[in-house]
């Protein structure tokens, strides 16, 4: 009988596909991920299914359009009843784990978008409206302690250790994990107490929060601890590694912040040159001009040359991060 494979699969949030070495760019250095690509395979002619977050995780565990599996925005949610290839993987006697970012269901406070909130069709969906409660990635679901068990399975997952949100700023069992072992966690966890930098871009700003104890190391962590407790054998399995870098804020730990020099980078395509900026571009460009700061910390900016360059030297510091990482988790599967 044939031994079924171990899958491990990685993910980052909002990565340009060219910001890798083995995509050929001249700064980024990810010798581990381009080991990878070494030995692997390459797609350079691929798209997303649509240009923001949830629709595409949807997309990927679903292998629908968003059109169909229903999640077409941020805040919204994949329904529960959808059908993942994790489940498919569960059902065939796979071993199922989900590290870091997951992203399926809305991680604010927010109530989710359903469709029938905001569009109205005389022709009726395809899905009858979802009424169940899809509160497992907001803030309050994390209020409990780490040792409270995450409630599966969760889309096909068996085993979940989720970090919600972006940056120094992530909760989930992240944020429980990090509020109940990191004894000043108020004090690392606040932007007002960021350590000294001379950059301008907006949400940037420089992190106090150890290397082992951002994001990026937790679910690393996590993910080795569970490639070890594989090695005994047993059921073939699938993880799922998902890293909530580099998407901003800007804020890279330690050695990662200043690794990188803002003028190795080049401004590809000023706002200047834009002959006809777009409406958003030009709401932008007037709060610029005024000082007016976004509704939301997160939102787009328009940003100057020099907060271009910064930005790309932090995106380019979070990514060389998580290449590190992935190299010990790479190591902790070979070991296993």
């Amino acid at each position: 009988m044939t031994q079924k494979p171990n899958f491990l699969l990685f993910i980052t949030d909002q990565h340009r596909a060219d910001w890798l070495g083995c995509a050929g760019h001249p700064v980024v250095r990810t010798p581990n991920i381009d080991a990878i690509a070494a030995k692997g395979t390459r797609f350079e002619d691929f798209h997303v299914a649509l240009p923001v977050c949830m629709p595409n995780r949807a997309s990927l565990m679903t292998g629908r359009m968003p059109s169909v599996h229903g999640l077409r925005h941020n805040g919204c949610l994949l329904s529960e009843r959808a059908n993942t290839f994790v489940d498919v993987l569960a059902a065939g006697g796979y071993a199922t784990a989900s590290f870091g970012k997951s992203h399926l269901q809305p991680f604010t406070d927010s109530p989710p978008l359903r469709k029938e909130d905001h569009v109205e069709r005389l022709v009726p969906e395809a899905w009858k409206s979802d009424t169940g409660k899809y509160t497992k990635e907001e803030p309050a679901s994390f209020d409990k302690p780490s040792d409270a068990p995450f409630e599966t399975p969760y889309y096909g997952f068996q085993h979940v250790e989720m970090a919600t949100s972006h940056g120094d700023q992530c909760g989930g069992q992240y944020g429980q994990w990090f509020r109940e072992t990191v004894p000043n966690w108020q004090e690392l966890h606040d932007p007002a107490n960021e350590l000294a930098h001379d950059y301008t871009c907006p949400q940037a700003y420089r992190t106090p929060i150890p290397e082992d104890k951002y994001p990026t190391a937790w679910v690393a962590d996590k993910a080795i601890s569970y490639l070890e407790e594989r090695k005994a054998g047993g059921d073939p399995f699938f993880a799922f590694v998902s890293f909530p870098d580099p998407h901003h804020p800007f804020n890279p730990p330690g050695k990662y912040w200043d690794m990188y020099d803002p003028n190795d980078f080049d401004v590809d395509l000023p706002y200047d040159a834009h002959q006809n900026p777009t409406p958003p571009m030009q709401h932008e460009t007037k709060m610029w001009e005024t000082g007016e700061e976004p509704a939301i910390p997160q939102f787009a900016f328009r940003a100057s040359d020099q907060h271009v360059r910064e930005a790309k030297a932090l995106t380019a510091g979070m990514i060389t991060m998580i290449d590190d990482h992935i190299g010990r988790v790479i190591d902790a599967l070979k070991a296993s």
